[in-house]
């Protein structure tokens, strides 16, 4: 899906042909308009074979079903808000009391086909009457860490701090980036330097907040050499900038990121033979080829 060319963008481009270059790439905007609707993600080199669907079949989000574990929401009708998941520290637009350390074990699988995934699902809280009900997801970050967050503090120097800012200058739409210490980034939306990537989400699909409205889907294999005692964090940022795209601002209520409780077992695992295993079954294979070997010997003898 293409954006209409801004006017600020000619001179840049004009530039570009003429010292050789190449324009920014476009973003990809990925529309979950319609019910079931699902979309294949291109990670921003972090992340491959992701996918978001449309989700609007859960008929309850409440205690016992589901655990929530970050709220964002920044108050009022506002262009962006963003957050990410931590018991011990609320930074950015996560709500206090109801930001939650997560670890790999909570992380529910999910098999489509042969392949396992792990789900993380949002449930949007925005109006149904009007056109803030499309919702627009600029970046989402997971990372798998030992331990949860402790600095209270953004910035150079502490546990989380920011590669790149959100900007909505032409010819270039950033999403935010950020980094934390100590953790290994899994999954990143949107790249740095690069027309952010979005996904769009019609909230009125569902019946409003605590329906639910997308699933996300992350291949298991790039989890896999994870202790399930692992903290993973998902920072996420809603709205405007970067993308220009319809709809996108907050008008309403938070936006909350929670997993699901289901009893999907983990991809089965195959062993190999310890090496003295093995070769005490071949050693006992061959004992018994001998012995019968053996037997038959003598029968042929006392026939004889």
């Amino acid at each position: 899906m293409f954006r209409k060319l801004r006017v600020g963008t000619l001179p840049f481009l004009v530039a570009a042909v003429l010292l050789g270059g190449a324009p920014p790439a476009r973003a990809a905007v990925y529309d979950l308009l319609s019910a079931g609707q699902s979309q294949s993600l291109a990670a921003a080199n972090i992340g491959a074979g992701a996918i978001a669907i449309q989700s609007n079949n859960d008929s309850s989000t409440g205690t016992g079903t589901i655990n929530s574990f970050v709220r964002v929401h920044s108050g009022g009708s506002v262009a962006s808000e963003s957050g990410l998941n931590s018991t011990n520290v609320n930074l950015f637009d996560s709500n206090n009391g109801h930001n939650f350390a997560r670890t790999l074990s909570d992380v529910p699988y999910v098999v489509i086909g042969t392949t396992y995934y792990r789900e993380f699902r949002v449930d949007l809280n925005e109006p149904n009457s009007n056109t803030n009900h499309i919702v627009g997801i600029n970046q989402i970050q997971i990372f798998a860490r030992t331990g949860d967050l402790t600095d209270p503090t953004v910035g150079s120097g502490h546990q989380v701090s920011v590669l790149q800012a959100a900007a909505a200058a032409p010819p270039t739409d950033l999403a935010p980036v950020i980094q934390i210490a100590g953790a290994t980034e899994i999954f990143r939306l949107s790249g740095i330097g690069v027309t952010g990537n979005a996904i769009r989400i019609d909230e009125g699909l569902d019946n409003g907040s605590g329906s639910g409205d997308m699933r996300l889907l992350i291949p298991d294999a790039l989890f896999v050499g994870l202790s399930p005692t692992t903290d993973i964090i998902l920072y996420s940022q809603f709205g405007t900038p970067p993308n220009t795209v319809t709809g996108g601002g907050q008008a309403g209520g938070f936006e909350e990121w929670y997993v699901r409780q289901n009893n999907t077992p983990p991809p089965p695992t195959t062993s190999t033979p310890e090496p003295t295993t093995l070769g005490m079954a071949l050693v006992g294979l061959a004992g018994f080829g001998i012995a019968k070997l053996r037997r038959s010997r003598r029968q042929k003898a006392v026939l004889a």
